[in-house]
């Protein structure tokens, strides 16, 4: 569902700006919506710590709720008259095809071990139940793994504001190896401790 999403939102605001002649103002737009998103996400990952700690099924209604509403008015959405890019599978094929190519340049291609070990890395741990299991490991419940969750994603949006920086700094090689072994270091403390929330916190910031 999310992969289907994935740029539907992008493109149905630029079309929208397109239509009113405001498109040079879509960069505003698009910067406006990726702060809101995770200061949306921390907060109601601290609500839902806070719902959990009063009944464990309170998250997963207002979930539920919440979900209900947006749909509701997703039936408000009016599609712009402006189409800047009309869809054609003949298109499709060729993007797609275009995409795998860049990435089998030898430029990028002896970075793919390395950005199939992260991807596959940060998938593992957000995906399902996997990162519910290993907080309960360091001793976390459903309140203050929430509270967790939500220093992370400050920590990590802060971080974005950074990323030129830091990319500067180790460079492209350098950088990659090392975020691998972030990834590396934190599933093995996720495998060697338990019990401890320190140690906790290290394994989901790295």
């Amino acid at each position: 569902g999310f992969a289907m999403t994935s740029g539907a939102f992008e493109a149905l605001a630029y079309d929208s700006m397109v239509e009113v002649k405001q498109e040079k103002n879509y960069p505003v737009v698009a910067s406006r919506a990726g702060t809101i998103f995770p200061i949306v996400s921390i907060t109601c990952a601290l609500l839902g710590g806070l719902l959990w700690k009063y009944n464990i099924y309170l998250p997963w209604v207002a979930t539920i709720v919440s979900f209900s509403i947006a749909c509701i008015l997703s039936f408000k959405f009016t599609e712009p008259s402006v189409d800047t890019y009309v869809f054609s599978w003949k298109q499709f094929v060729a993007q797609n095809k275009l995409g795998l190519q860049q990435l089998l340049t030898p430029k990028l291609k002896k970075y793919l071990p390395i950005l199939f070990t992260l991807f596959a890395s940060s998938y593992m741990l957000t995906a399902g139940i996997v990162r519910i299991f290993i907080g309960q490991q360091f001793g976390y419940d459903g309140e203050t793994l929430s509270y967790l969750v939500s220093f992370v994603m400050l920590v990590s949006s802060v971080s974005i504001f950074y990323l030129n920086k830091i990319k500067n700094f180790f460079g492209n090689t350098y950088g990659f190896v090392a975020l691998t072994l972030f990834a590396a270091l934190g599933w093995i403390l996720s495998g060697l401790f338990v019990e401890s929330l320190l140690l906790g916190a290290l394994v989901y910031i790295l």
